[in-house]
């Protein structure tokens, strides 16, 4: 077998870093999760580590901005997917229960805001990648809404805000154990985000509020 390139290897050693520091932050969180147990769960040295990434924070922002590019890519492919509004629906309902069932990126992302509440310097990182994802999700929103004849009642922008902080709860609050009889996370999402955008339609497999 050919020996990796230096491209290769620093590729190689950076997924492998990452990997570990995803594990450790939503096993342990992100204060308890120092860099030597990263480095060490990744089979790497502390020198390593340093040399990809400057801090927990940026390696936590690196992981986030991943999470964030997949999001927005499956939205963007379902869309382009959909053949009309009810199969949007549908697919939109497939999507948000498979998120729902990995909390991964909201516990990230609950440890990255806790940071940048008490940090500046934490926050302007979080508020520049944050405010980048937004702005992506809305411009599909409104994509979406043009195509289907939808009339958003508030800014896109808003309406992320809302949901992410619904999906965040919501999601969160399973891994603890959710009230019996409780409607499931992606139908609750969905008649959500129908108050939020004028909807003439609703398709018949998802109950009315």
């Amino acid at each position: 077998m050919s020996r990796l390139s230096r491209t290769e290897s620093q590729a190689q050693t950076r997924t492998a870093l990452m990997d570990a520091a995803r594990t450790l932050f939503v096993q342990l969180g992100v204060n308890a999760a120092s860099v030597d147990v990263i480095a060490e769960r990744a089979g790497y040295s502390k020198g390593a580590f340093y040399s990809n990434f400057a801090s927990k924070e940026r390696i936590l922002s690196a992981l986030l901005a991943e999470h964030m590019r997949s999001y927005v890519l499956g939205l963007r492919e379902l869309l382009d997917e959909a053949e009309s509004f009810e199969n949007l629906w549908e697919r939109l309902r497939v999507y948000y229960r498979s998120k729902a069932a990995d909390p991964t990126f909201e516990i990230l992302s609950v440890e990255f805001q806790l940071l940048a509440v008490r940090n500046p310097d934490v926050r302007a990182i979080y508020l520049e990648l944050c405010q980048e994802h937004v702005a992506d999700l809305a411009g599909i929103m409104e994509l979406a809404c043009a195509r289907l004849n939808l009339h958003l009642l508030i800014p896109a922008a808003d309406i992320v805000d809302v949901l992410a902080a619904l999906a965040q709860g919501v999601v969160l609050q399973s891994q603890l154990g959710r009230p019996e009889g409780a409607m499931p996370i992606e139908d609750l999402m969905l008649i959500v985000s129908r108050q939020l955008i004028g909807c003439e339609h609703w398709p018949t497999s998802t109950a009315k509020p």
